[in-house]
């Protein structure tokens, strides 16, 4: 290994950030990495790695598994490499007593939602800013990615709604025509979103979205803190790859879990 790669291997004391590009031996440093923490005595338990896709975290998990050193001496099969969906599901399913949340009816995806939207679009209430022709589920599209942007910054409805209202009572808060324009488009997409989780409820279902939301509420409870502090304790070490994909949402349950800086970030 050249010094680079070493210094960030054998790093102790703080958090440590990699940044290297594709090709560079990142998973190498990654998998090293993991290999000293061990060394330095920590139990595979003790240690979450969390990536971005299924297919990513399985690679890493094969690589890991295929190192020489590793699958002679030590079992990896307690140490949790997964996506933040599927960690904070676990997470989730583990604390159902702390958060209401039965998740019976599992995990919803983006066509169900689509079909839901467009079931329903008379029910939403939209005003004369929204159009509805032959559009249909173009709009309700569009009002997916925007509901899922405001998960990604941890904003419910009724904040947003109460933001918009703000502003579309007082117009001099507003720059031009062109935010009026936006203020209402937002108004109808708060009536959707308000509509969405309320049906979520009634099935007693999530999308991905809310299994990242639902994760921060949990670990952010106060009055409940148990679930952070058993997490807290379990995990020693977390190290995240493909950093730069972490929203607002997924970043905050990261600082939640993270007591002592023990936070690796590729």
């Amino acid at each position: 290994f050249d010094s680079e790669k070493l210094a960030a291997i054998e790093h102790t004391g703080s958090p440590l950030l990699v940044t290297a590009g594709p090709g560079s031996g990142k998973t190498r440093v990654i998998t090293e990495r993991i290999k000293f923490l061990l060394k330095t005595g920590l139990k595979p338990s003790e240690i979450l790695c969390l990536t971005f896709s299924e297919k990513a975290a399985n690679e890493l998990k094969e690589r890991i598994q295929d190192d020489d050193d590793i699958k002679e001496k030590i079992d990896i099969s307690e140490m949790e490499i997964s996506t933040y969906h599927s960690f904070c599901r676990h997470l989730l399913l583990d604390n159902t007593t702390h958060t209401g949340l039965g998740m019976k009816g599992g995990v919803i995806d983006r066509p169900m939602f689509l079909v839901w939207g467009v079931q329903n679009i008379d029910k939403f209430q939209f005003d004369e800013h929204i159009e509805i022709g032959n559009n249909a589920s173009e709009i309700i599209e569009k009002m997916i990615d925007g509901i899922s942007v405001f998960n990604d910054a941890l904003i419910p409805p009724e904040e947003l709604e109460a933001f918009v209202q703000k502003r579309l009572q007082d117009p001099s808060l507003m720059k031009d025509v062109e935010e009026v324009e936006y203020m209402h488009l937002l108004d109808n997409l708060t009536k959707i979103y308000k509509e969405y989780v309320k049906f979520k409820k009634e099935k007693d279902v999530m999308d991905f979205d809310d299994l990242i939301v639902e994760s921060n509420k949990l670990l952010a409870n106060k009055e409940k803190p148990h679930a952070l502090k058993v997490a807290q304790e379990k995990y020693k070490h977390i190290l995240i790859d493909e950093f730069q994909d972490n929203n607002y949402a997924q970043f905050a349950i990261v600082k939640k879990l993270v007591s002592n800086g023990n936070v690796t970030a590729v």
